[in-house]
């Protein structure tokens, strides 16, 4: 399993590069690509509320709703990722899978890992994660400034709606971190 980051979505581990070659000699910049070349099924996860992600199994509930993004990274943990990952047994039969994390999608099978233990970790027969975060609440980073410019106005949205979107994040996100974060 792929599983995408915070801004991020499936599409990112098969088009992150446009070399893509399907000659298994050569090494890509596309993950996804990269492992089904080499063999693995490969299943790529989308996060809640992603572009991918804005369908909801009870139809009362979809992304114009407040309750639909009612949800914590510790939903997102519990109940998301173990029905990836359970789906995902239970389609290819098998009693173990590799789960490969990128930044929010380390931060959900952390969680899972420490919270389900005796269910979850005979599942997972390898983790990797990749630009691993936990919490961000003490890092010392030069983005600090930004996150703390930020925080009161993402308690505005308040489960009202998607925060980081691709055109938040282009239009006002990258030139705001330019403005508020020093030069290193």
């Amino acid at each position: 399993i792929l599983q995408a980051g915070l801004t991020g979505t499936s599409a990112g581990f098969i088009f992150a590069s446009e070399d893509v070659t399907l000659d298994p000699t050569v090494m890509g910049h596309n993950v996804g690509i990269e492992l089904a070349k080499r063999g693995y099924d490969v299943w790529m996860a989308n996060n809640r509320g992603s572009k991918y992600g804005m369908g909801h199994s009870n139809p009362l509930l979809n992304s114009k709703t407040r309750a639909f993004w009612n949800f914590t990274w510790d939903d997102i943990s519990q109940y998301d990722t173990t029905a990836i990952v359970d789906y995902v047994l239970g389609q290819t039969g098998e009693s173990r899978l590799h789960f490969i994390g990128h930044s929010q999608g380390s931060a959900v099978m952390f969680a899972l890992l420490t919270q389900n233990q005796t269910v979850y970790n005979p599942k997972i027969a390898s983790f990797t994660a990749v630009c691993p975060i936990t919490r961000i609440g003490d890092a010392i980073t030069s983005f600090n400034p930004l996150v703390h410019f930020m925080a009161p106005a993402l308690e505005l949205f308040n489960g009202e709606g998607p925060v980081f979107t691709e055109k938040f994040i282009s239009d006002s996100l990258f030139p705001l971190a330019c403005d508020v974060t020093p030069m290193i």
